[in-house]
């Protein structure tokens, strides 16, 4: 098993607009993490904190109701990029016995769930409990909670992205103040991971990134993100090691920038009566967001499925693992 310790923001946040003048209403809160080990003293509030188990498998579980095959074929919904496993194709790039097999399997146990890919993936995965340990809030806040009492009250339902499983906090989160700067009053979340899940998975089924991605990865981020707008924020965690994060905001003024995703039409934030038909399904409207909903429209307008990382659109199933791997190496999105 390998522990991981977050440690977490025990750092400082600077305000910075990026464009130098305050004259419009498209702003947008920023978070990441800094390199930097500064610290300021006084209260801050806690942004949002993501956690992705990156392979997430629970193999005893799964076991029960696929085979480890099945299992490993989809590990490459999780992990869609570094092209197809060689086993899945001929020389010829014609599907294998073996693929045509895993495809039957998969669509025979997605009919048993009601074709519920979510679900499915939830039945085989490790849970938030079954990772976190522990966590508290620092000698001047009280509340050491367990793993599950964690889970339960800082954590919402978990999500999945190309990181993996992802535990974003839930909006109770928000509401905290660390009343000071540094170690003694940060957040602190204890994590256990087992070490040697994709030593039990086919390695011939898996594409090359699904093959050698392990471990956790960290990302900070506001309420209102969508997974998919932060993903090149992560950060891995070291195992066996307190990871000590510090947390950088910055508040952007977006409105007199030029947005180099011109395909996609978006509205400024604050036109209440137009919003809701763009992001259906989101917890609000962002340009970000309304981004992700269209990218998912032409996703099932093309290939008539929706990717699992995104909000499905109604009357479409999610994507196979082998057709969201397909999406991405065409690089449509």
């Amino acid at each position: 098993m390998r522990s991981f310790k977050l440690h977490s923001f025990s750092g400082f946040y600077s305000w910075k607009i990026t464009e130098g003048f305050v004259n419009g209403n498209s702003f947008s809160v920023y978070y990441s993490i800094d390199t930097v080990n500064v610290s300021v003293s006084g209260p801050m509030q806690l942004p949002g904190i993501v956690i992705c188990l990156e392979t997430p498998w629970d193999v005893k579980k799964s076991n029960k109701i696929m085979s480890i095959d099945l299992l490993s074929y989809m590990a490459n919904l999780i992990f869609p990029f570094g092209g197809f496993a060689d086993s899945l194709y001929n020389k010829k790039r014609e599907q294998s016995p073996l693929k045509k097999e895993l495809d039957k399997e998969y669509n025979k146990i997605l009919h048993k769930t009601g074709w519920n890919v979510v679900d499915l993936l939830n039945n085989i995965t490790l849970t938030c409990g079954q990772i976190v340990t522990s966590c508290n809030f620092g000698y001047r806040l009280s509340g050491n909670l367990t793993g599950i009492d964690c889970c339960k009250y800082m954590f919402s339902d978990p999500v999945y992205g190309v990181y993996g499983k992802c535990f974003r906090t839930s909006t109770r989160f928000y509401k905290i103040f660390l009343k000071e700067a540094g170690h003694q009053s940060s957040f602190l979340l204890n994590l256990v991971v087992p070490s040697d899940i994709l030593d039990d998975l086919n390695k011939s089924i898996l594409n090359q990134k699904a093959s050698i991605s392990d471990g956790l990865s960290i990302a900070v981020s506001n309420k209102n993100s969508h997974l998919s707008t932060i993903e090149k924020n992560f950060r891995g965690l070291v195992p066996n090691s307190m990871n000590s994060v510090i947390v950088r905001k910055m508040t952007i003024n977006k409105s007199q920038r030029n947005s180099p995703f011109g395909r996609y039409q978006c509205i400024s934030e604050d036109d209440i009566q137009a919003y809701m038909s763009l992001t259906p399904g989101y917890f609000a409207y962002t340009r970000d967001n309304c981004i992700v909903a269209q990218k998912q429209n032409i996703i099932a307008e093309k290939y008539n499925c929706s990717l699992i990382y995104y909000k499905p659109v109604p009357g479409t199933a999610y994507c196979s693992p082998n057709l969201t791997t397909f999406i991405y190496n065409d690089r449509y999105i």
